[in-house]
């Protein structure tokens, strides 16, 4: 065992060594070793669930997917209503908190989830008064429909786990991240398929919410025994003196998710008012999107990873070294991301024929979704670069015109049904990644 070791870490050394020109070794060994454990794992989830998202496609038909699309978008809207921006304050805060004490992380965690457990309490008083009108006028379902109630349990338990998964990522401990992740993936290819078979769009929702309750119980216990293990207390009462750090960096960062989903959800919404056969191009949409979370997943893997390094960099005042890991990061990722399209682009048909005769037609349109994908990899590392150096209103103020013209789009072109999504989108993500990169240079050029 100990003579296999050697030789990988030899193999590894002889491979990274070029990198030294782009990366330092220690950030490439720090980022390799948080990302290595989870990579797989997180692959794997994400395999599973396309195979799931294909297989509830061809089970529920276009309308209904289209429903279980607008209701996925709904859950991603209230959780980040739920969260407010606590998930990059804790990627930001906690590797510096844990200079000060592990005792300090933790009370940064507890603050984040007195938030949102606050803001879940909130929704739930509010929902009786809302759930009615979900099901009849966004969702097209009868009034008494179940569906909204469990799309309720469904964003608290959201919230919570991706909590975890940031603090965790926060703490690098990709190891214990993507044991959950693989218990997860699990749990959803066998109760997912199964809920959605025997109850239609009501199981699959349910389904979902079973998964996400597992992996909660999965999570939590796996981070009380980190916790413990770092001579920390679980139930550390936050200070009240950090709320003030977790609004002054967490508002942005909320302001620029509140914008992000509630504008894809809303065109969506356009388009199933006025195109024809509206709820089925959502459907389609809505495939097609999550089949994309395919090409980005190492892309949200590594960002994921490299947040808390970037944090403690910049901490650490090594800027250079920060640069130089956002640069070559983002490159990487564009790279990977056009690796993967190719066999995605050429297994198009064979995926989209076996949704259904609804989805296949519209294929051209999962090509341009690919472009989208690739040049959104390498978005999210300079977005995470510029939050990190302080500069969370520039991504907002970004985030704007990439909002106006997705809507845009969408309200204009709402005839040409799937491609106004899609072409939207596309714009959109050209429009930012220039702001992004504009940003970067203006940034370089004042330290110079």
């Amino acid at each position: 065992m100990a003579g296999a070791r050697k030789i990988a870490r030899r193999i590894v050394t002889r491979w990274t060594a070029p990198l030294s020109g782009l990366i330092s070794p220690d950030t490439l060994k720090r980022f390799l070793t948080l990302s290595s454990w989870t990579m797989v794992s997180f692959a794997l989830s994400k395999g599973a669930m396309m195979i799931v998202v294909i297989y509830l496609a061809r089970v529920l038909g276009a309308e209904d997917y289209g429903r279980l699309t607008l209701t996925q978008g709904l859950v991603n809207i209230l959780e980040l209503f739920i969260v407010l921006g606590a998930g990059p304050f804790v990627s930001k805060h906690v590797p510096q908190m844990l200079q000060e004490g592990a005792h300090r992380a933790i009370e940064i965690v507890n603050l984040s989830a007195a938030i949102i457990l606050a803001m879940g309490v909130s929704l739930c008083i509010v929902a009786p008064f809302a759930v009615g009108t979900i099901a009849t006028d966004v969702l097209s379902l009868p009034k008494l429909s179940l569906i909204p109630w469990w799309t309720l349990a469904w964003v608290i338990l959201l919230a919570f786990n991706n909590l975890m998964l940031v603090v965790l990522l926060s703490l690098e401990r990709g190891k214990a991240l993507g044991a959950a992740a693989l218990v997860a993936a699990g749990l959803s290819l066998l109760i997912i398929p199964w809920f959605g078979t025997l109850w239609g769009l009501q199981g699959a929702v349910a389904g979902f919410v079973a998964v996400e309750a597992i992996r909660f119980v999965a999570v939590l216990l796996i981070y009380a025994r980190i916790v413990r293990n770092m001579g920390a207390r679980v139930f550390a009462l936050p200070r009240r003196s950090d709320l003030r750090l977790l609004l002054t960096f967490g508002l942005p960062a909320f302001l620029t998710s509140a914008i992000y989903s509630p504008t894809i959800w809303a065109a969506q919404l356009i388009v199933k008012a006025f195109a024809p056969d509206g709820l089925a191009i959502v459907g389609i949409y809505g495939l097609m999107n999550n089949i994309l979370g395919a090409l980005l997943v190492i892309s949200g893997l590594t960002n994921q990873a490299a947040m808390p390094i970037f944090s403690s960099l910049d901490s650490s005042g090594n800027e250079k070294e920060l640069r130089r890991s956002c640069r070559f990061l983002s490159m990487a990722q564009v790279f990977v991301a056009t690796v993967v399209s190719i066999p995605l682009a050429i297994c198009v048909p064979f995926i989209l024929s076996y949704a259904g005769p609804a989805f296949v037609q519209a294929w051209p349109a999962f090509l341009i979704m690919l472009v989208v994908g690739i040049i959104t990899a390498g978005q999210t590392s300079l977005g995470n670069y510029l939050l990190v150096i302080n500069r969370p209103y520039f991504v907002l103020g970004a985030t704007v015109p990439w909002s106006m013209v997705v809507l845009g789009a969408a309200a204009l072109f709402f005839a040409h049904g799937i491609y106004a999504l899609v072409g939207g989108m596309l714009a959109g993500a050209i429009v930012k990644t220039g702001l992004f990169v504009w940003g970067y240079a203006k940034r370089s050029q004042c330290r110079a």
